[in-house]
C-alpha cells in the first residue's frame, strides 16, 4: 500500500514521530513518504502572518496520515490553512497525529484532531484513527509507541 504522510512540524517533534510511523510502515512492506508543509512566519501566534514555501499535493497514496501540533490550544494554523485551501486528495481515509506540550488532551489536542476531522471530513475524507502525544509527559515514549502502532496499521 502507498501511505502519505502529510505534516507541518514547527519544532520538529512532530516530524521524529512521523519518522517513526514512516520507519514502522516501511518494516511492515508498504510504501511510504513524508511530505512537509513548509511556512515562514509561522513562529508567532499570529496564525495569518506566515507564507507557504511548500504545498504538498498528496494524490496517488491509497492513504494518508495527517500530523501537526497543537498551537494556542487548537490545531496549529498552518495546517488550518492547508486543509482549508489547499488541501486535495484521492485517498479515502487517513490518520490523524497530533502533538502538544500540555499533558491532557483538554488542553487543545482533542480540539486539534475534530478540526483535523472535520475539514477533511468537507472534501470527503474520512478518519479511521488519531493519536495525540502529549511532549511534556512522563509517559510521552509510551504515547509516541502507542501512536506508531496505531497509525501503522493498515
Amino acid at each position: 500500500m502507498k501511505i502519505g504522510l502529510v505534516i507541518y512540524s514547527q519544532t520538529g517533534n512532530t516530524l521524529s514521530v512521523a519518522k517513526e510511523i514512516q520507519k514502522k510502515l516501511t518494516e511492515n512492506g508498504h510504501e511510504a513518504a513524508i511530505e512537509k508543509i513548509e511556512a515562514v512566519g509561522a513562529e508567532s501566534n499570529a496564525r495569518e502572518s506566515f507564507a507557504f514555501t511548500n504545498i504538498p499535493k498528496p494524490l496517488g497514496y491509497d492513504k494518508l496520515i495527517l500530523a501537526a501540533p497543537v498551537q494556542a490550544f487548537s490545531l496549529n494554523g498552518v495546517m488550518k490553512k492547508y486543509l482549508k485551501e489547499y488541501f486535495k486528495t484521492d485517498a479515502q481515509t487517513f490518520g490523524c497525529l497530533v502533538t502538544q506540550h500540555f499533558k491532557f488532551s483538554w488542553m487543545g489536542g482533542n480540539n486539534a484532531v475534530r478540526a483535523i476531522t472535520s475539514l477533511c471530513a468537507a472534501k470527503g475524507v474520512k478518519c479511521e484513527k488519531s493519536a495525540i502525544v502529549h511532549w511534556s509527559s512522563a509517559q510521552r515514549q509510551r504515547e509516541i509507541d502507542a501512536a506508531v502502532r496505531a497509525l501503522s496499521e493498515v
